[in-house]
Order: structure tokens, then sequence, then C-alpha cells
């Protein structure tokens, strides 16, 4: 009588499908952790544009002279990749008072502005503004986050 050596272990086969399933799931985590540093630039700047935007609405509406005597408006001039915070009623580039904010991530754009000239003009006295909407798009995700001003200058998104 021979006795038979019992051998035990895994089969070629079953060690390729375990790996395979491995790295499906590697993958699709890969795909959901790399695009993590890009939503949080756009929630980045998005958060501070509309900080920006209640700030410069809270000047027209105290009557902030900035330093004139003279009760202004105050708006906000979007360019592709920046933003300019001014003092007026209309936008002049290169004027000694604009604040030029550039968007943190080089793959952020602003596109869909649809205020006249791309400029956001908040009223002197009750900082109302007229109605529109921009976005804010991430060209290497697609994300595409979309900012609603309503004539009162309350921001949606």
């Amino acid at each position: 009588m021979m006795m038979r050596k019992l051998e035990s272990g895994f089969t070629l086969v079953e060690l390729t499908v375990v790996i395979g399933i491995v790295l499906v799931l590697f993958g699709l985590s890969w795909i959901n952790f790399t695009s993590l540093p890009s939503r949080a630039t756009l929630q980045t700047d998005s958060v501070a544009l509309i900080n920006d935007l209640k700030s410069q609405q809270m000047l027209a509406m105290t009557g902030d002279t900035g330093g004139s005597g003279i009760e202004s408006d105050y708006g906000v001039h979007f360019e592709t990749t920046t933003y300019t915070l001014f003092k007026g009623d209309t936008y002049t580039p290169g004027a000694a008072g604009n604040f030029t904010v550039d968007l943190e991530n080089a793959n952020l754009s602003f596109t869909g502005v649809s205020f006249s000239g791309n400029v956001i003009i908040f009223t002197k006295g009750s900082g109302d503004v007229t109605p529109g909407q921009f976005s804010i798009t991430d060209a290497l995700s697609g994300t595409v986050k979309t900012i609603k001003l309503n004539k009162y200058g309350a921001t949606t998104n």
C-alpha cells in the first residue's frame, strides 16, 4: 500500500482571481483618492470667493468711503483665473485700490459668468446687485461649481 502525501495550498487560478479582484478595488479607490485634492481646492477657492463677495457687499451697505469721504459702490471683476475686488461703479484695470486674487489651482477657471462685463456691482447703501451666476470649473476632474446671486446679493451654490 502506498500512502499519498496530502498537498495543501492555493492553485494558480485561485491566486490569479484574488489578485485581479484586489487590483480592481485598488484602482477604483485610487481614482477617488487622486481627485480629493482637486475637490478640496475647488471648495476652498469657492468659499474664499463667497467671503470676498460678502465683504464687498458689506462695504457697499455700510457706506464705507475708503478714505475718500464719499460713499461708493463696491464690486468684483472676473477674469479667466483671477478676480479683482474694486471700489466704484465701474471696474478700472490697474486702479490703485484694486485687489486681485488668483485661483489657488492652475486647473481652475471661471466659466459661465452671466454678469454684464464680467462685473458684479454692489449698490451703495442697499448692497443690491443685478442677479446672475458664474461657475468655477476644474479642467482636470471636470467638476463644476455654480454660484448664483439673487438681487439681494445672497449666494446659493
